[in-house]
């Protein structure tokens, strides 16, 4: 029984998720397979410092993908990191994102990604069905099994200036 946990698995709910031990080391494939070529890989500090993206760096770089680091993402994520993430896609060329972290680092990327395709700014969007169009294609990797941000269509920030959190509900967030 123990060797049938310990495989990877691969489901369908609404998006592919793929889990199990090894599962990081596909994720080079996966970006071939959307059609990547420049991914924004999007974590925090801590993560990096835990060597928790090394696996998915060699990925990448078995696959010839190239990659840029923003490691900006804060716990409660001000709208501004999300913002500030959205910028440096479009400066960077990037065409895909990984988010890589606990629910702040997937909500930051999932924010990133709706900026991709649609202009303003995060919180132009806060409410429940406000986003017009698809984001950039993502991919995402909980580190914890805690919030589900990889599966659910919420992301949650804070407006720094009302100092309140907010949400954008949406079906293009996954």
């Amino acid at each position: 029984m123990v060797n049938g946990l310990m495989k990877t698995h691969i489901s369908y709910s609404p998006n592919k998720v793929i889990f199990g031990l090894g599962a990081a080391s596909l994720v080079g494939k996966e970006v071939l397979l959307m059609r990547g070529s420049k991914a924004m890989l999007v974590t925090d500090p801590g993560i990096i410092s835990a060597g928790l993206i090394e696996t998915i760096a060699q990925s990448l770089h078995q696959e010839n993908i190239t990659y840029v680091l923003y490691d900006q993402v804060e716990p409660e994520p001000p709208s501004k990191s999300i913002d500030n993430g959205a910028a440096v896609l479009a400066s960077e060329g990037c065409d895909l994102l990984i988010g890589v972290g606990g629910g702040s680092a997937l909500d930051v990327t999932k924010g990133v990604s709706l900026l991709a395709n649609n202009s303003g700014r995060i919180l132009d969007y806060v409410g429940v069905d406000m986003v017009p169009k698809k984001g950039a294609p993502m991919i995402l990797l909980p580190t914890t099994a805690g919030t589900g941000s990889e599966v659910t269509r919420v992301l949650v920030m804070t407006d720094e200036e009302q100092n309140t959190k907010n949400v954008v509900f949406t079906h293009f967030a996954l």
